[in-house]
């Protein structure tokens, strides 16, 4: 018996055969109690994280036959409080560390979901969609759907990546599931924000991108929060000294063979000739690390030159050919 029990995986159930052998497990301190008939092996790990990392083997063992559904099949994980929510027969709840499973009352596996880890079903992308816009009451916990906003805002993401068809082709299969489930009414819902979605019908939209996208005007809302991140870096970063690594030959012949090679915002710019320049005004420069003293450079039709400048007066050019 205890050769079946080191077999196990990380995370098991208790059955008549091994009730007995999992008890003196756990008394010899081998094995310790996770949640209802549920035990692991593993007693170095914070329960926690042995419980997230295992998350799905365990709703299959301890929900076997529900619907992942509502939120979390909108989201693919646990909500913020630690709520999965799964549609069965009856309600019910199973409190563990860090999670707290919540079945709620509906309809089983319909046409389009799909078998998930053995026990399980996971809801089609319509259903979904259709059981995220059931109204739900505010209370002290999470809500069990990520509510109108977030439908749109998803909605349009598919838009913006995949196209109206995708956005026909999900209205085609919501319209078929919506009478099993009982939800024609999020279906008119439903069907109402993609239409307005795709301007084919007035509707009143709350998501920004939604929005955007109904009135025809360009909108990536990724692009926002990278913006953001720069913006903030910008303002944290402090900026070094970056002293000038060529002032001397031959480093500074060579530097100035690159530098007009690779701009090619220079090379466009500047095509006079080195000698028909009197001043570094109407020159690049660039600072030295030294006060007042800058360095200015220009492509010429060979050879190359560079000029050293204070206050904007050419004092000296050094020639090299490549």
């Amino acid at each position: 018996m205890t050769k079946k029990i080191t077999g196990l995986p990380e995370v098991f159930l208790s059955t008549k055969n091994l009730s007995a052998t999992i008890s003196r497990e756990v008394k010899a301190g081998s094995a310790r109690k996770l949640g209802p008939k549920l035990y692991t092996r593993n007693m170095r790990d914070p329960e926690e994280a042995i419980i997230s990392r295992n998350l799905w083997p365990i709703v299959s063992l301890l929900m076997p036959g529900t619907v992942v559904s509502h939120r979390t099949a909108f989201e693919n994980r646990a909500a913020p409080d630690g709520s999965v929510f799964l549609s069965g027969p009856y309600p019910r709840q199973i409190k563990l560390p860090g999670i707290v499973l919540r079945q709620i009352e509906g309809k089983g596996a319909v046409l389009g979901d799909t078998p998930y880890m053995g026990t399980l079903f996971l809801a089609s992308r319509p259903r979904t969609f259709l059981e995220n816009l059931l109204p739900s009451r505010q209370t002290d916990r999470v809500s069990k759907t990520v509510g109108r906003e977030e439908v749109e805002r998803r909605l349009a993401e598919m838009l913006r990546v995949s196209g109206e068809d995708v956005l026909n082709q999900l209205r085609d299969q919501a319209r078929a599931v919506a009478p099993e489930l009982g939800l024609e009414q999020q279906f008119g819902l439903l069907d109402r924000l993609i239409g307005a979605l795709m301007r084919s019908r007035p509707a009143e939209l709350i998501a920004p991108a939604a929005r955007a996208y109904a009135a025809g005007e360009p909108y990536d809302p990724h692009r926002l929060p990278v913006f953001d991140a720069l913006f903030a870096g910008l303002r944290a970063a402090s900026p070094g000294s970056r002293p000038d690594r060529a002032a001397e030959p031959p480093a500074f012949h060579n530097v100035a063979f690159f530098d007009a090679y690779f701009s090619t915002t220079l090379r466009a710019r500047i095509s006079l000739s080195i000698r028909r320049f009197g001043s570094c005004s109407s020159m690049r420069c660039r600072p030295t690390g030294r006060p007042m003293l800058t360095t200015c450079w220009a492509p010429t039709a060979w050879p190359l030159a560079r000029t050293r400048c204070i206050g904007g007066q050419k004092i000296s050019t050094t020639s090299s050919p490549c």
